[in-house]
């Protein structure tokens, strides 16, 4: 997808709705959790939400590069101690 969308439009455009779309879908998760009263320190559910997402394609990577498992959780450790 990130190689794709610099050289073709149309690969541009579905990248940033799938963006987009996964971000909201982590953004109304977070506000919900605001809500209920379990995100006392979330303070910015958009750039929260667009942390998680970033983070969440660099696991992918990740994931797909190596099979340490301790590196893979460590990341996601320091990744969810934002919601802390």
């Amino acid at each position: 997808m990130s190689e794709l969308a610099g050289r073709c439009k149309e690969t541009a455009t579905r990248t940033c709705n799938s963006v987009a779309s996964t971000e909201k879908m982590f953004q109304k998760a977070l506000q919900r959790g605001k809500e209920q009263g379990e995100l006392r320190r979330v303070s910015d559910t958009r750039a929260v939400a667009r942390f998680l997402y970033s983070n969440l394609q660099g696991l992918l990577l990740i994931a797909k590069a190596t099979r340490d498992r301790k590196l893979l959780n460590d990341v996601v450790k320091v990744t969810l101690s934002v919601l802390d």
